[in-house]
């Protein structure tokens, strides 16, 4: 037994598959507009380049840490890295300044 359709079924299904079609071809005409890849390429790299950024936030706390734990421990300062920076802060000094 076949089933049969009426005119007005198939012409409504016609009708909402145009639909689907009209609404499908909107969406791939948008999202391959130059201004929307244009736009989808900047959000990516300002994301690249702001997790970049903070990588090296990262790194450079990291290294901020590392050096002062060469300079102060959890019992203080201590004294022969301080004065031996110290000595070399006062000898670049007399070179800068005896070069004038």
């Amino acid at each position: 037994m076949a089933l049969e359709r009426t005119a007005e079924a198939i012409e409504r299904d016609l009708a909402d598959a145009r639909q689907r079609l009209a609404e499908n071809i909107s969406q791939l005409i948008t999202e391959v507009h130059p201004r929307a890849v244009t736009h989808r390429a900047i959000q990516e790299n300002k994301r690249k380049v702001k997790q970049g950024i903070d990588k090296g936030k990262e790194k450079l706390k990291d290294t901020g840490h590392l050096v002062m734990s060469f300079f102060k421990d959890d019992s203080g300062w201590k004294p022969v890295p301080v004065a031996a920076a110290g000595v070399a802060v006062a000898v670049l000094a007399v070179i800068v300044l005896a070069k004038k």
